[in-house]
Formats: C-alpha cells, sequence, structure tokens
C-alpha cells in the first residue's frame, strides 16, 4: 500500500506534463507505471500513443527492436505510436476499472484500422 501515494504523485507529475503540452515526457512516466499494472497509467499511456508522435517512426533501431521482439512484419506502413496505443489498451481492457474505455479504444481499432 505504501506505493500508492508515489504512483498517484507521478500520476499528477505526468498529467501535469500532458497539461503543459509535454506530452513525451508524460508517456515516460505512465509508460513506468503501466508496466507495474497501474490501470490509469496503461490507459493513459495509450491515449498518448494514439494522439501524438511519441516515438518518431525514424527511430529504425528501436522500430527493428519492437518488430523482433513481438515478432511482427516489417512494412513501411508500421506505425510504432498505434502498436503502443493498442498494446497498452489492451492491457487497460484487462483491468477492471479502465476497461470500459480501454475496449470502445480497442473496437475503434478494429472498425476504423
Amino acid at each position: 500500500m505504501a506505493d500508492v501515494g508515489q504512483n498517484t504523485q507521478e500520476l499528477k507529475t505526468a498529467y501535469s506534463l500532458v497539461l503543459d503540452n509535454r506530452p513525451r515526457e508524460a508517456a515516460m512516466i505512465y509508460l513506468e507505471l503501466a508496466e507495474q499494472g497501474v490501470a490509469v497509467a496503461q490507459l493513459n499511456a495509450a491515449i498518448l500513443f494514439d494522439k501524438y508522435n511519441i516515438v518518431p517512426n525514424t527511430n529504425r533501431l528501436l522500430l527493428s527492436q519492437v518488430i523482433k521482439h513481438e515478432s511482427l512484419n516489417e512494412s513501411d506502413s508500421f506505425n510504432i505510436n498505434k502498436h503502443l496505443a493498442f498494446k497498452y489498451f489492451t492491457m487497460a481492457a484487462m483491468q477492471k476499472e479502465t476497461e470500459d474505455e480501454a475496449n470502445l479504444k480497442l473496437g475503434d481499432f478494429y472498425y476504423y484500422g
């Protein structure tokens, strides 16, 4: 339970960064918390990856590592931000407190592509 206070402060910091139009910095905080299983961070990370160009597609080294790690086919149309948004929406969909919004966004991914 001691981590809850720290996570809350980090979520507030990330939210402030978004309000200051610094989505990349906010995404890094959300990513760290998302990987620890914090549902709100998973959803917020997904939203940022979906809305902003957090990771430039020009980062070929990172792209090749993600493609290799996740057993994907490399193509010119691969968008790492959309891939990461889908990943974190999927994680958030498995959490009770964020499942509704995350499943709605996943439905949009399937419908609109």
